[in-house]
């Protein structure tokens, strides 16, 4: 530039560049007001403050349900937390499709149904934060999928619009303490509704919520005691009494027993079986898990009877080894049971 200023005859080059110098200067004057004025409006877009990340995590969802075609579906993520402290800092919202299946969920034994598989590394996700006057702000949102959505009449099925309202909780409940069985119960309330799409609930939700009741029952240090004492002066008293406990925490959560006339049924008609554990009205909140056979008038016998305090696999290991031990390990030929999955897959397991 210099040389050709030099051949122009302009000796005084640099004015030149002054000159072109304050020419864009006034330009980016000119320009940098609509520059702060749109990278502003864009902050205030992408940032916008609630004083609640429930009311985020539902205008979300709206968002999801509003959408013309297709909806993805939001899980709660992680949480980060203020130094020395257990406020919650900054929250994620995930697609349920993120990430891949556990490779420990795969099993050698063929399983009785087949589940989907759902995991496609979906990268969409929402992450809030919140600052210390208790405001939460949006600081990331990926909205694009890389899976099929659901379809508009489906949302019900979606996890982020199910939820059991505390009347629904309530009469769950209330069937729940009176013995009825979620497979009645679902279907009533289901009809209640007048459909599942105003439910708002699915039947693992129900089951779910069952689940969570009968962990919570227990049996009290009174009625324990006095239980134990009566197994002791029955096994005291009659010589083929059998009786087992099941302990954790201090408190008793399963128990079983058994007398001599449910020994000698066994030997005669023990090869076919039946467990069912739909019975639930007792005032400690236990499942009556009877034992039942069948003789040769075809008339049901009573094999043993336990009471359990919920329905998973650890709990039905513990009835059918004990059982077994009752019964000097001779193993039934058939086993019938209520459709539980934990109890069928504890009985591949113990009576193969």
């Amino acid at each position: 530039m210099k040389l050709f200023l030099t051949i122009l005859g302009v000796e005084h080059w640099y004015f030149v560049y002054l000159l072109l110098f304050k020419k864009l200067w006034n330009k980016i004057i000119l320009f940098l007001p609509k520059l702060l004025i749109y990278l502003i409006s864009q902050t205030r877009r992408q940032t916008k403050k609630m004083n609640s990340r429930s009311k985020i995590y539902a205008k979300n969802n709206l968002y999801v349900e509003n959408r013309a075609s297709p909806m993805p579906e939001n899980i709660e993520g992680d949480n980060r937390y203020f130094i020395c402290s257990s406020e919650i800092r900054a929250k994620d919202f995930e697609c349920s499709c993120q990430g891949v299946k556990d490779e420990k969920c795969s099993s050698e034994r063929i399983p009785i149904y087949q589940k989907p598989i759902t995991r496609t590394k979906c990268k969409a996700r929402l992450t809030i934060t919140r600052v210390r006057d208790g405001e939460w702000t949006v600081k990331k949102s990926i909205i694009e999928h890389n899976h099929e959505m659901f379809v508009s009449d489906q949302k019900h099925l979606l996890r982020s619009s199910r939820n059991i309202s505390h009347a629904q909780k309530s009469a769950l409940k209330a069937m729940y303490n009176v013995g009825i069985p979620i497979a009645n119960a679902f279907p009533y309330m289901k009809k209640e509704a007048q459909g599942p799409q105003n439910l708002g609930f699915v039947r693992k939700d129900a089951y779910n919520r069952f689940n969570r009741l009968r962990r919570n029952s227990k049996v009290k240090d009174g009625g324990a005691s006095e239980l134990l004492q009566c197994f002791i002066n029955k096994s005291n008293n009659e010589h083929l009494f059998f009786w087992n406990v099941h302990w954790d925490d201090n408190r008793i959560m399963n128990f079983f027993f058994r007398d001599y006339r449910c020994k000698v049924d066994y030997e005669c008609f023990g090869d076919v079986v039946s467990v069912n554990t739909t019975y639930r009205t007792n005032r400690y909140d236990l499942i009556c898990v009877p034992v039942v056979g069948i003789n040769h008038h075809k008339q049901n016998v009573t094999l043993g009877l336990a009471f359990m305090s919920d329905e998973t696999k650890s709990s039905f290991e513990w009835l059918f080894t004990t059982f077994l031990k009752s019964m000097n390990g001779k193993e039934p030929e058939i086993v019938f049971t209520d459709q539980c999955q934990a109890m069928i897959n504890v009985v591949d397991i113990i009576f193969p």
